[in-house]
């Protein structure tokens, strides 16, 4: 007898279990394998996030692959080539043997998928998670491109299509829907709830206000916005015993000057007690526990950052810049605050406020955690996609008309 559930193939780019995008593909198909549906995974290596697909009893195939990158480097363009056109190869293979009705990227800069999903007559759906991409040439091969090969797009927040889809007519009449990406699984915050011992173990003051950054170190991400708030308390008379700062993240390879230009602001302005560079942790809910309100400050157009719903979900509030698609995760003066992008001032005033009116700040705190859970649930978005899927499901499955006619 014929399966009759509709088969769908997630395509993952990354293996980190740390990004948002990775933690997202992960938990859709272990939802969608059910009585129903039947869910696979495409991974670039058995390491990582892969584990969790192991340990969830989830099919998963391995096609290791190159990025795609702006390197003038003829070596590593042809690599890539002969990567891509095999990955194409295998995942046709892949299609066929295990009779996939939709293959879902979980990642744009993998396109070459689409084109395996278009060579098996298959139906495709493509995630689109970046806002920007500084090379117009670029951005504009790969709109077209997923415009032509995709049969629905996802954008993780009205920032997005609104950025990238609705300056050409072309990308208007695609397929195109809005669909927020959903809070972390609530059980690995429970220890929001529970409190934690930062404090002690930073040696942190008990009278201090403490702000939370967790976030990679990129000048995209705003450290410098941070410390420079930071210099600015202090210049206006406030100490370690009233704010601390917490930057959560490490130096990344190809930023290592931007780590060093922070440590060394905080270096000459003498901000080692007000100002903890952490690096990376693993406790982030812990980190959140001990503090006394987030802040994420991007100054480029941020797609929708899964931090913000991180601290929220630990019920914090959090200051935001009005960046991409934080606007549509804070509602300003009700469960968070917006200031301008890259505004050190802002940011230091909008703290000391905080610090000022707890009562204030509690209200906020309870209406972020409220927020999350309500309007970012993991429910609501596998039921969006799950609706996405049902326009795409085909009437009769491909391989079942090509069993009749064999």
């Amino acid at each position: 007898m014929l399966n009759d559930k509709l088969k769908i193939l997630y395509y993952g780019s990354s293996l980190s279990i740390q990004k948002g995008a990775n933690q997202s593909m992960y938990r859709l198909a272990k939802s969608f394998n059910n009585e129903t549906t039947e869910a696979y995974a495409v991974l670039p290596g058995r390491e990582g996030i892969a584990e969790k697909y192991e340990q969830a009893g989830l099919k998963y195939f391995v096609i290791p692959a190159l990025p795609l990158k702006s390197k003038r480097s003829l070596s590593y363009q042809w690599a890539y080539i002969r990567s891509l056109v095999s990955n194409i190869q295998k995942l046709r293979r892949i299609i066929r043997s295990e009779k996939i009705d939709i293959l879902h990227v979980n990642d744009i800069t993998f396109f070459p998928a689409l084109f395996a999903a278009k060579a098996e007559g298959i139906k495709t759906v493509c995630h689109v998670r970046f806002i920007s991409i500084r090379n117009r040439l670029v951005k504009w091969v790969l709109l077209f491109l997923i415009t032509t090969f995709s049969d629905a797009i996802i954008c993780v927040s009205r920032a997005v299509h609104r950025q990238l889809f609705r300056s050409r007519t072309r990308w208007r009449n695609a397929s195109i829907h809005v669909v927020y990406n959903p809070s972390p699984d609530s059980v690995d915050f429970t220890v929001c709830r529970n409190g934690g011992d930062i404090r002690k173990e930073l040696n942190i003051p008990s009278t201090a206000f403490v702000v939370c950054h967790v976030s990679k170190f990129t000048r995209n991400k705003g450290q410098h916005v941070v410390v420079r708030a930071a210099a600015r308390l202090k210049r206006d008379g406030y100490t370690a015993n009233d704010f601390v700062f917490l930057l959560v993240g490490g130096p990344l390879e190809n930023h290592i000057k931007y780590y060093q230009e922070i440590k060394d602001f905080v270096s000459e302005h003498q901000l080692e007690e007000m100002v903890r560079l952490l690096g990376i942790r693993q406790d982030v809910a812990g980190l959140y526990a001990g503090s006394d309100v987030a802040i994420h400050v991007p100054v480029h157009e941020d797609p929708f950052p899964g931090v913000v719903l991180e601290a929220m979900l630990c019920g914090k509030a959090v200051v935001g810049s009005k960046s991409g698609g934080i606007p549509e995760i804070i509602d300003d003066g009700v469960n968070g605050i917006l200031i301008p992008k890259e505004d050190a001032d802002a940011l230091a005033q909008t703290l000391v406020k905080l610090k000022e009116n707890p009562q204030w700040l509690d209200r906020l705190s309870s209406q972020a955690s409220d927020a999350v859970r309500n309007k970012f649930s993991f429910e609501v978005f596998q039921q969006k996609i799950m609706e996405i899927y049902s326009l795409l499901k085909p009437e009769k499955k491909h391989y079942e008309k090509q069993y009749e006619t064999a």
